[in-house]
């Protein structure tokens, strides 16, 4: 059995009313999401102003930022949905990717300055200052320039 809404059919058992959003996305396929309470909330259904808001579907799991869209009348009541990337996943490629950066770098370093930075890593010398040759100093800086770089593009992206 299956019930109209709003021109669409749907299945009884798939989503119900309450808190549905159906935004559209970039390529003009409609999703049909589940939102929370505390996500409708944010929503700004038949707003004549402009609005957006980081949701999560509560059926997939999936996190989107949706924004109100004109639909045709001088108002914002449809929305574009785009997803955002898995934070968690990111954060793993992350490590993994600065993991391996890690090895590289100590690959690179004097065997004093890889001595220190172990030391220093290990919380073994958390109280000393380690100095470093300026070799050494510029293949660490470089290193951490590259991760902080790699973070801040990830953090923008989710």
């Amino acid at each position: 059995m299956s019930k109209e809404i709003r021109g669409a059919v749907r299945p009884d058992e798939e989503i119900p009313l309450k808190n549905l959003l159906t935004p559209r996305l970039r390529n003009g396929q409609r999703l049909r999401m589940q939102l929370s309470e505390a996500d409708m909330q944010k929503i700004g259904r038949g707003a004549r102003r402009r609005w957006s808001a980081t949701v999560t579907d509560t059926i997939t799991g999936k996190r989107y930022k949706v924004r109100g869209a004109a639909c045709g009348a001088p108002c914002h009541c449809d929305a574009i949905a785009t997803e955002l990337p898995n934070v968690g996943q990111w954060v793993s490629k992350t490590i993994e990717h600065v993991r391996n950066d890690f090895e590289l770098l100590k690959d690179t370093l004097s065997t004093e300055g890889r001595k220190r930075l172990e030391t220093a890593i290990s919380g073994c010398g958390a109280n000393e200052e380690f100095v470093f040759s300026e070799e050494d100093s510029t293949a660490i800086l470089s290193f951490l320039a590259a991760a902080n770089a790699r973070f801040k593009e990830g953090v923008s992206a989710a």
